[in-house]
């Protein structure tokens, strides 16, 4: 792992690293209760939100609400460089805060922000994040806070690309109806018989697109929405 730069104000955090794949690398899936950026500088692979996949490539920008189950899958003999940003809210500027809401929408399948970033105002952004660490407190912890909620109202106003995910999946298509009915006891034989496959199947079909089983993906699901 090389030019690792890394700080926190309050909740937010933000880390910027690059790191040689030589082998294909898979993230383990999680979800967490806070907003996540990753800006995509370096590097090939696909990224798995919910059941939807979509190519990794340099310059991709996402945003992930809360809740969201995500991972991510590098190709291999590659360099992976990536910042990533982790806030809440409350980290944002009263007047940032209500723009939060353009990450998500009433329509199908679009709680989550992507785009390519050509912008040179967003760039100059990510780049005076990275010299947040050289200053003092609580200079640092200042101008993080501007950053971030400037960063925040340029996307939201900039709007997000559309992208085709490739969700044909069995892995996919199961877990887009676990969310649809995550608040009733579906159970390993109801899916089976609704999907057509056998327990053991739809299981490692499940584990192997998703990297988590379906009961810990419901469990750890519901613990986030009880949050």
């Amino acid at each position: 792992m090389e030019n690792q730069i890394k700080f926190s104000v309050d909740k937010a955090s933000y880390t910027r690293t690059k790191t040689l794949i030589d082998l294909e690398r898979v993230t383990d899936s999680h979800c967490h209760d806070f907003y996540e950026i990753l800006f995509v500088r370096e590097g090939k692979g696909r990224f798995i939100l919910e059941g939807k996949e979509y190519p990794i490539h340099p310059r991709m920008l996402l945003v992930i609400p809360p809740l969201e189950y995500h991972s991510v899958s590098l190709s291999s003999s590659s360099v992976y460089e990536r910042s990533v940003i982790h806030f809440t809210e409350t980290d944002l500027s009263e007047e940032v805060r209500s723009y939060l809401s353009s990450f998500r929408t009433e329509e199908k399948d679009s709680g989550f922000y992507i785009a390519d970033v050509n912008s040179e105002p967003i760039l100059s952004l990510f780049s005076s994040l990275d010299f947040v660490p050289s200053l003092k407190e609580p200079d640092s912890a200042i101008l993080a806070k501007m950053l971030l909620s400037e960063l925040v109202l340029l996307l939201s106003v900039t709007g997000s690309d559309k992208y085709s995910p490739a969700d044909d999946d069995l892995g996919a298509r199961v877990i887009r109806y676990l969310n649809e009915h995550i608040e009733r006891d579906v159970s390993l034989d109801a899916l089976a018989k609704r999907f057509f496959v056998s327990k053991y199947y739809l299981c490692r079909a499940f584990k192997k697109y998703n990297g988590i089983s379906v009961h810990g993906y419901v469990n750890q699901k519901r613990i986030m929405y009880a949050k």
